[in-house]
Order: structure tokens, then sequence, then C-alpha cells
């Protein structure tokens, strides 16, 4: 059937769709709740059909699925970045990325293709490489290996006056909108043990505890975000009223060692005794006060396994 045959017809209907492109109907008929798409259109007689660029961005999205991609990466991205998805994972990977050596190459998947990007004031395009990276590494590997090396090697592009603070802004911004993205695909209200994510008073980011929700919630967690700077109260209050299994603090704030010790001390001894206080982010390792049931998480491997050894525990 040619696509003007196609359309006089008014369209597929979703079992035709299914058989075409291997989707089951009740698959389809679920991402139009989650994803919306297909969205289908009405034919000259009421009936829900659906388009010719429907079934090819269908069939590319099958394709993506059957490379070990996830529904949640994939479904939500437009035909040109399923076709870009589909020709890299069918080549060999690019090299993992490193905090220490940023790669040289230019390309969707690559530390320097974003920064290029930045430089040129090109937003769409920071936007799109890092939409990219999430399909070609897949949730995890573009978290550890891909968005945090990033936002380490921003942060020392800007430190070194190499960009501005503009520019981190941007790429923060637009880190932040794919990682909220992938914590609402991953997130499950069943999923344990729960963790309040939050910042103390006078840490105004946000990433870090974005970041640390999400591979939590992959780690089959079950992630609360707070927000930043939050009084110590508050962070109680919360945790109380959530029946948090756990209180994570991300520590970006450069301080001098012993100057965050008064408030997480006074944190831990107002949390119920059985409520852990993970510590994690760039000044933890500033925190010197030894407290109970508390822990520094230095790595992201730390954390899969404290929430492992609390999963256990039950």
């Amino acid at each position: 059937m040619t696509k003007d045959i196609q359309r006089a017809s008014g369209g597929y209907s979703i079992r035709v769709m299914a058989r075409m492109t291997g989707i089951p109907a009740d698959t389809l008929r679920m991402w139009e709740r989650r994803y919306g798409f297909p969205k289908p259109m009405r034919s000259p007689t009421r009936i829900r059909a659906y388009a010719q660029e429907d079934v090819e961005r269908l069939q590319l999205i099958s394709q993506a699925l059957a490379q070990g991609h996830r529904p949640g990466q994939v479904v939500p991205l437009s035909r040109g970045e399923l076709e870009r998805i589909v020709e890299l994972t069918a080549s060999p990977l690019p090299s993992r990325l490193s905090v220490s050596k940023p790669p040289t190459a230019s390309g969707p998947a690559t530390l320097d293709g974003v920064v290029q990007a930045l430089l040129a004031g090109d937003l769409l395009s920071t936007q799109r490489l890092i939409r990219q990276a999430v399909g070609t590494l897949g949730a995890k590997t573009f978290l550890t290996d891909f968005a945090y090396p990033l936002v380490v090697h921003v942060g020392e592009l800007w430190a070194n006056g190499t960009i501005d603070i503009r520019h981190e802004h941007l790429v923060t911004d637009a880190l932040s909108t794919q990682v909220r993205v992938l914590l609402a695909t991953y997130e499950d209200a069943r999923a344990n043990p729960s963790v309040l994510i939050a910042a103390l008073p006078l840490e105004e980011h946000h990433l870090g505890g974005e970041m640390t929700a999400l591979y939590l919630a992959l780690e089959g967690a079950l992630p609360r975000l707070l927000g930043s700077s939050a009084p110590v109260d508050q962070i109680v209050a919360a945790s109380r009223e959530l029946g948090s299994d756990v209180v994570g603090l991300t520590l970006i704030r450069r301080s001098e060692r012993g100057e965050l010790d008064d408030d997480i001390a006074r944190l831990r001894s107002s949390l119920p005794r059985k409520t852990e206080l993970w510590i994690g982010g760039a000044s933890a390792n500033t925190v010197t006060v030894e407290l109970p049931n508390t822990h520094i998480l230095d790595s992201w491997e730390t954390m899969a396994a404290h929430v492992a050894r609390l999963r256990q525990r039950g």
C-alpha cells in the first residue's frame, strides 16, 4: 500500500500496526498513555487510525528495542534521533568516557561534542547530543560514564575560564531535563529502600541530587527529592512524614574541613535511630565527624552496595 493509498483510506488500524511493527496492540496503547506516541488520528469514518509516518517510526523503535534499549529511552524520540541511535548501536559503541581525560573526538556521545555545541551557543544541539547519548549508552552508563563526567569536565572548564557561567547553566539544565525524564521512567513506588535526597542550607545545586535519585531508582530503590538548600528541621520533618529508610545528603559546596560537622551532627541526632544517613558529593570528604548509622558514599558502586545491604536486611 503506498502512502497516498494509505492516507486516502484513512490510515492503518491498530491491529495492522501491530502486525507491521511486531509491537502488540496493548503495548501501543500503553505507550500512547505514557509517552504520547503513537497518537492515532481519526479516519473519515471516525475510526482511530495511524499514519504511515507512525509505522516507520515504530519500526525504528522496534529495531532499537531489539538492540537493547528500553521503551522509556526511545519511544519519545523523533524519527531522526531514532535513525541515529539505530545506526550507532549497530556499530561498536564509543570508548567509555573518563573524567580525568575527556575524549578528543567529536560526536553525539562525547564530552567534547557537547562542549563544542556550548561554545557555539547552540543550545538545541547541546540538548540533542545529550539525548542521543542516552539512547546510545543506556540509562546507567549515560549517568555514570557521560552525565557525571560531563558535569565535572564543564565545572573544570568554567573554573579555568574556558567557558562562562552561562555555559555551565545551559548544560546543567539540559542534563537535569534528561535525568528527570529517565527518573520518571524508572521510578517505582513499590521499590525499597526509600531514600530522601536533600541538600543543606547554602547548597543551591539540584543536579547532583537528581543524578543520585536516578542511580538509586536504577538500583531498585525508591528516591524522593526534597530539593536544594533545605533547613535541617525540614529535612527531619520530611523524612518522618515519608517514613524514609535513609536520608541522603549531597554536598557540593566547597568548605573548610569540619565546617559542616555541626549541621550534620544536628541532623543525625534529630533523625530516628533506625534511619540511616548517607553523605555523598564532591565535598563529602570534608566531613570529619563520626556518627552512628552514618555512611560516606565515595562512588556509585558504594551506593549500590548500601542499597543491596538494606534490601537484604528487609
